[in-house]
C-alpha cells in the first residue's frame, strides 16, 4: 500500500501541472449519427449478399443466438444481389443514408454493423491491406471505412514493411498481428484449405497464381483425344480449335483496368494488360498437387528487373523493358508508366488502386524513356507487390488516354462501352473481340511482346479464351463436369461431391491452401462496436468449432487454420536471401468460443455505463466485472489512463459519451468516471491509483 500512496502523491503533482496546462478536451467523432444507446438489448445489423455462401448465411444463423445471450439482437438484411453488401460497406462510406454521397445505394436505414466476407491475401506480400487498415487510407483516399484508427497498429505495420531484414521483419509482423488480436478490426473465423477442380487437359494453371501468370497455360491436345466420352462433340471441337472457357461469378461494368471493381474485371485486366510486376511461382507444382508456399515470388513483367535504390530506400529506380509496342504499334515507354501511376494521386479520377498506392508512393517521375523514379513516403519492402496490383495498376497507353480529362476517364466510353473498349490499345496477351450479356471473348494479341524471343512465353495453343458468367456456384461446378466450361472460380460443393470425382480421368481434383481470411468485420461507427471490450466479447461469442465442423464442408472446405489476424495468412513467408521466415504468427492463441469469457469482456464495457450502479468495491477484482481505472479501455491500467482522467476532469459522462459535446473517435472510447457517479473527480483518481497495473478482464487477456 505504501507504493500506491507514493504513486498517488507523485501523480497528484503531475495532475496539477497537466490541469494548469489546460488539457481538458477530447477528440471529436469523425461521423456521428447513431441513435442514443442506453439499455440492452442493442440492435446490430448484419448485411449479407443474396448467395448463401457469399453471404455466410449459415454462419450468422449460428452467431445470432449467442449474440442475443450477450444482449445484442442481430437483425439481418439480405441484399438483392450477391455483392450488393460490398456497396453498402464501401460505396456508402459507412455513413447513414442522410450523410451518404449516393443514398440510392444504401438500402437499410442505418448502414451496417457486422458483415462477413473473404479477404483475399496475396501470397507474396501485403497488397490490398494498406488500403483498409491504415489511418492514411481513410475514405476517400482508401477503403479504411470501418474506420480503424490505431496509431500502434500503424507503427508496427510500417516498421515491418520498412525492413528488408527477415528476422526483424518477422518480429514486427508478429507484433502487428498480436495488436490486431488485442484491438480487433474483425474476428477471423477460418483460413481455408479447399478442393480445386478443373479439366485435366488444362495445363499450366494453378488456382492461387490464377490469371496473374498464364505464361504456361496450355491445352493437352493428346489427352483430349482420350476423353471424348466425357464431353460433347461441340466441346471437343472447341478445344481442338484452341478455345478454353472459364466460369466467372460476377458481372462487369468497367472495361478500363484502372477502374477494376469485380473479380471478373480483374480477370480480363490480366488478359488484355500488364503490370510492372506480377505474382508467380519459382517452382510450379505437378498436376493435382498443392504448391510449396515458400516458392511464391514477385517477378518483373513490364519492369526490367527489381527496383534499385541508389540514393536511399525511399527513392526507387525502376528500369523498363524496351522494344515493346502497344497493339496499335506505338512504343511502350516511361511516359505510359508515369501517366498511369500519377492518376492514382488524383481523387477526381477515382481509381481503384488509389488506397493501396497513394499511402505508399508520394511521387512518380520520368528519368528517361526506359526508367522511372518512385519517391516513397517511407521505406516499403513490398513495393514490387504493390506494383503488381491488377486491381487498378495495369499500365495504360498515355498516347491514347492523356487527351481525356482525368475526371472524365471513369465515365468515358472506353470504360463503360465494350465496343469502344475494343478499340483501346492493349499490351497484354489477348484482345477483347466479342461480347454478349453473359460472355466475353478474347483472342490472342498477335503483337504481344512476350510470345517471341527472348521471352517465348505462352499461353501455348490457347488461341481463344471465353469468360462465361455463371452466378450460381453449383451450376459452375456442374458445368465443369460436362465440360461446358473447362475451369472456374468459386466452384462450390460439399467435399463429398469432390471426393466422388477423384477417379475421373477428365478432371483434376485436389486440395490446396486458399490464401484468404474469412472474418466477421466490425463497423466502428457503431458506438457499441467502437469499444474494444465489446468487439472482443463478440469475438469470443462465435461458435468456431461448430461453424468449421458443420458448415465449412458443405462449402468445399477440406481443412482450416483457426483464425488469428485478418491480414496475414498461414502460408505467408519472406526470404531476404539469408533467412526464410514465416510471417504468420502461429504461436498466437486464436479467439475461442467461450461465453463466460465473452461475458467478462462485455462487462468491462457494460459496467462502465452511467446506467449501472457505482462499483461496490474500490479495489480491482475479477468478480467485480468492471475495468476500474482503465480509462482508455486498453485492458491495462497505466499512465495513459491518468492522462485521459486529467483530460476529462470535472466532466459528466454525458460530456464524453457518443452523444456528448466531446465525442470520441471511433475505436478510441475514453471514460474516467470509474465509480459511475456521473462526474470525473479525485474519487476517480483514487480508483485509478488503487488499480494501477490491473489487467482486464483477467491477467493475460487480449
Amino acid at each position: 500500500m505504501n507504493e500506491k500512496k507514493f504513486l498517488a502523491t507523485t501523480i497528484t503533482l503531475a495532475m496539477a501541472i497537466i490541469l494548469i496546462a489546460g488539457i481538458a478536451q477530447a477528440a471529436k467523432n469523425l461521423r456521428p449519427g447513431y441513435p442514443p444507446y442506453d439499455d440492452l438489448p442493442g440492435k446490430l445489423l448484419n448485411v449479407a449478399g443474396l448467395d448463401p455462401y457469399a453471404g455466410y448465411h449459415a454462419m450468422f444463423d449460428v452467431i445470432a443466438d449467442d449474440l442475443l445471450t450477450l444482449g445484442f439482437d442481430l437483425e439481418r438484411y439480405i441484399c438483392g444481389g450477391d455483392w450488393d453488401y460490398w456497396d453498402i460497406i464501401w460505396e456508402a462510406g459507412c455513413r447513414y443514408s442522410s450523410q451518404n454521397e449516393n443514398p440510392a445505394i444504401l438500402q437499410p436505414a442505418k448502414g451496417w454493423d457486422l458483415a462477413a466476407f473473404e479477404w483475399w491475401l496475396m501470397p507474396t506480400g501485403m497488397l490490398w491491406n494498406d488500403g483498409i487498415i491504415l489511418e492514411e487510407a481513410l475514405y476517400p483516399v482508401g477503403y479504411n471505412g470501418w474506420p480503424y484508427l490505431s496509431p500502434r497498429s500503424d507503427a508496427l505495420y510500417w516498421a515491418a514493411q520498412g525492413s528488408t531484414d527477415a528476422i526483424q521483419r518477422q518480429y514486427y509482423m508478429h507484433a502487428w498481428q498480436r495488436e490486431l488480436m488485442h484491438n480487433p478490426v474483425s474476428a477471423v473465423v477460418y483460413y481455408p484449405e479447399v478442393y480445386d477442380i478443373l479439366s485435366s487437359y488444362v495445363e499450366g494453371w494453378y488456382g492461387t497464381v490464377w490469371w496473374y501468370d498464364i505464361r504456361n497455360l496450355a491445352i493437352d491436345q493428346t489427352l483430349i483425344d482420350t476423353l471424348t466420352g466425357y464431353m460433347s462433340t461441340e466441346n471437343y471441337n472447341r478445344l481442338k480449335n484452341g478455345t478454353l472457357k472459364y466460369g466467372v461469378t460476377e458481372e462487369w461494368w468497367s472495361f478500363n483496368p484502372m477502374f477494376c471493381d469485380t473479380r471478373t474485371e480483374e480477370t480480363f485486366a490480366n488478359l488484355i494488360g500488364d503490370t510492372l510486376y506480377g505474382m508467380s511461382l519459382s517452382v510450379w507444382p505437378p498436376a493435382e498437387t498443392a504448391a510449396d508456399p515458400t516458392k511464391y515470388i514477385t517477378a518483373p513483367v513490364l519492369a526490367d528487373g527489381m527496383p534499385q535504390y541508389p540514393v536511399d530506400n525511399t527513392h526507387a529506380i525502376i528500369n523498363l523493358k524496351t522494344g515493346i509496342t502497344w497493339s496499335d504499334g506505338e512504343a511502350f515507354d516511361a511516359d505510359d508508366v508515369v501517366w498511369t501511376l500519377n492518376q492514382q494521386f488524383d481523387p477526381t479520377v477515382k481509381t481503384t488502386a488509389r488506397g493501396d498506392f497513394a499511402p505508399i508512393v508520394s511521387a512518380v517521375n520520368k528519368i528517361n524513356a526506359s526508367a522511372v523514379e518512385l519517391t516513397l513516403h517511407r521505406p516499403y519492402v513490398d513495393l514490387p507487390v504493390i506494383l503488381s496490383n491488377s486491381w487498378g495498376l495495369n499500365i495504360l497507353p498515355e498516347h491514347y488516354f492523356s487527351s481525356i480529362p482525368p475526371g472524365s476517364l471513369k465515365g468515358h466510353l472506353s470504360n463503360t462501352d465494350p465496343a469502344t473498349s475494343m478499340l483501346t490499345p492493349t499490351i497484354g496477351a489477348y484482345n477483347l473481340t466479342a461480347y454478349t450479356a453473359t460472355t466475353l471473348t478474347y483472342e490472342k494479341n498477335p503483337n504481344y511482346w512476350g510470345y517471341g524471343a527472348p521471352y517465348n512465353y505462352g499461353p501455348h495453343d490457347v488461341d481463344t479464351i471465353v469468360l462465361v458468367q455463371i452466378s450460381d456456384a453449383m451450376t459452375r461446378f456442374n458445368s465443369i463436369l460436362t465440360h461446358e466450361i473447362d475451369f472456374a472460380e468459386y466452384s462450390i460443393n460439399h467435399i463429398f461431391a469432390f471426393e466422388e470425382l477423384f477417379d475421373r480421368p477428365d478432371l483434376d481434383v485436389f486440395q490446396r491452401p486458399y490464401t484468404a481470411s474469412n472474418s466477421v468485420w466490425y463497423n466502428f461507427d457503431n458506438p457499441y462496436l467502437s469499444n474494444r471490450y465489446v468487439r472482443l466479447a463478440i469475438s469470443h461469442a462465435i461458435d468456431y468449432p461448430y461453424i468449421c465442423t458443420n458448415i465449412l464442408p458443405a462449402w468445399g472446405v477440406t481443412d482450416y487454420t483457426e483464425g488469428r489476424s485478418p491480414l496475414v495468412h498461414p502460408w505467408h513467408y519472406y526470404d531476404d536471401g539469408t533467412n526464410l521466415v514465416h510471417l504468420f504468427d502461429d504461436t498466437l492463441t486464436p479467439y475461442t468460443y467461450d461465453m463466460t469469457k465473452a461475458a467478462q469482456y462485455f462487462d468491462c464495457w457494460k459496467l462502465s455505463r452511467i446506467a449501472h450502479a457505482p462499483y461496490a468495491s474500490n479495489l480491482w477484482n475479477t468478480t467485480n466485472g468492471g475495468a476500474v481505472g482503465d480509462a482508455d479501455f486498453s485492458g491495462v491500467v497505466n499512465l495513459d489512463d491518468f492522462t485521459v482522467w486529467a483530460s476529462q476532469w470535472d466532466m459528466s459522462e454525458a460530456d464524453f459519451s457518443w452523444q456528448g459535446a466531446h465525442q470520441c473517435l471511433p475505436g478510441q472510447d475514453k471514460d474516467s468516471d470509474f465509480n459511475n457517479d456521473d462526474v470525473v473527480n479525485t474519487d476517480d483518481f483514487t480508483l485509478w491509483a488503487d488499480n494501477w497495473g490491473a489487467e482486464y478482464p483477467f491477467p493475460g487477456a487480449y
